[in-house]
């Protein structure tokens, strides 16, 4: 059966108690540490002594520098999170957001895109550390791939630009093509992957972003990035760049499911959340979307994850955490959290039944929550756990 996790951007508790409180509501499942969230930053008081109180510097300026993460962010998740080194690891993947990652245009935006790639190059060090101390099973880092425009003050001179979401009047905003980002970004990658000298098993997830400005933004883009990686100049890419599903991002993108067979070798690692077709606030899985099969459009997403093989020779090796993470940005509510993950254990349910009555290759699951969270006769899912909101 595939495993659940849960991203700490859903929730605004510090990650030693969004930590405590998952393990005691919803034990055996996973999380996805978010680098790095608001109230992580303010409960490291040493940290916020060297930027000052009023207002957090970027994520990709924090990553960046290897001593700030040595010193600071690697032994804030280590205190929070405790190693287990007989079972399965707590931590399923770590979440980053540097979209500037993709940036072309100006001196200003090469200097972020420069300090996000070393901003993603430490995380997968974080990553691959956090391994070693028994907190990850594998070190898979998601990354956001940026958009399609872009700004500088002193690149451009003043005039109205079109872009895919109407007309920009700032002086310096322009659209880049999206292909050539692609491109760009993947040239990165390959420096990125060939900087990084680590034993263990890690890789890059990529999310795809529903929008007409983002790189990564349907269908294309992905046969774009498949084909890409065949060449012999991203080569160094193969086993170590993968794909991050997000089933609710691939429903409003209109991708289907039969369209992700073509680049299924390149899935590890996957999110979740309900919404009604549109961009709108993440809520728990069950809110718009029936979880029965019948009527269930994240079903057939779940199928082609639940159906990879991470053993297959196409994967040239690239990691697979078999889980999907639960992400309901910005959300207070702990009893939301634990609405969505009952639902998920029931629609895991299912399909595990379904796959085995179609003889397809089901993987051992992983330890899963026992009573409190499901109908125990019926195995549906339960709303309205009694769990206190968060304060």
């Amino acid at each position: 059966m595939l495993d659940r996790s849960v991203i700490t951007s859903s929730s605004s508790l510090p990650l030693a108690k969004f930590f405590s409180e998952l393990s005691e509501s919803a034990p055996g499942v996973f999380c996805d540490v978010y680098l790095f969230r608001e109230v992580d930053y303010r409960s490291i008081r040493e940290l916020m002594e060297i930027f000052g109180r009023r207002k957090k510097p970027s994520s990709a300026r924090l990553m960046s520098d290897p001593a700030l993460v040595e010193r600071f962010i690697k032994p804030y998740i280590e205190s929070a999170i405790p190693p287990v080194a007989d079972g399965p690891r707590p931590i399923c993947a770590l979440a980053t957001h540097f979209s500037s990652i993709s940036s072309l245009i100006g001196a200003n935006q090469l200097a972020r895109a420069n300090e996000a790639e070393a901003a993603i190059r430490n995380s997968v060090e974080l990553a691959c550390d956090l391994v070693k101390s028994d907190r990850m099973s594998k070190a898979i880092v998601e990354i956001v791939c940026g958009d399609l425009v872009e700004t500088d003050h002193r690149a451009l001179p003043e005039r109205r630009i079109a872009t895919p979401v109407g007309e920009w009047t700032v002086a310096e905003a322009i659209a880049v093509d999206r292909d050539l980002k692609i491109e760009k970004l993947m040239l990165r990658l390959v420096r990125i992957v060939e900087e990084i000298n680590r034993d263990e098993d890690w890789c890059l997830a990529l999310e795809l972003e529903p929008g007409d400005v983002f790189v990564f933004n349907g269908l294309k883009s992905l046969k774009t990035f498949g084909r890409l990686i065949e060449e012999p100049r991203f080569e160094a890419l193969k086993g170590r760049v993968g794909f991050n599903m997000d089933v609710a991002h691939m429903n409003i993108s209109d991708v289907r499911d039969s369209d992700l067979q073509e680049v299924s070798h390149l899935l590890v690692h996957a999110h979740q959340c309900d919404t009604p077709g549109q961009h709108t606030r993440d809520l728990p899985v069950g809110v718009w979307d029936a979880v029965v099969p019948q009527s269930n459009r994240s079903r057939p997403y779940l199928e082609v994850l639940n159906a990879v093989d991470p053993s297959s020779s196409d994967r040239c090796g690239l990691p697979f955490s078999r889980a999907v993470a639960l992400e309901l940005e910005g959300c207070r509510q702990w009893n939301w959290i634990l609405e969505g993950l009952s639902a998920m254990h029931y629609q895991f349910k299912q399909l595990d039944r379904s796959s085995v009555g179609n003889g397809l290759r089901v993987h051992e699951p992983h330890p899963q929550p026992g009573p409190g969270q499901l109908d125990q006769q019926e195995g549906r899912p339960v709303r309205g756990t009694g769990a206190a909101d968060e304060v």
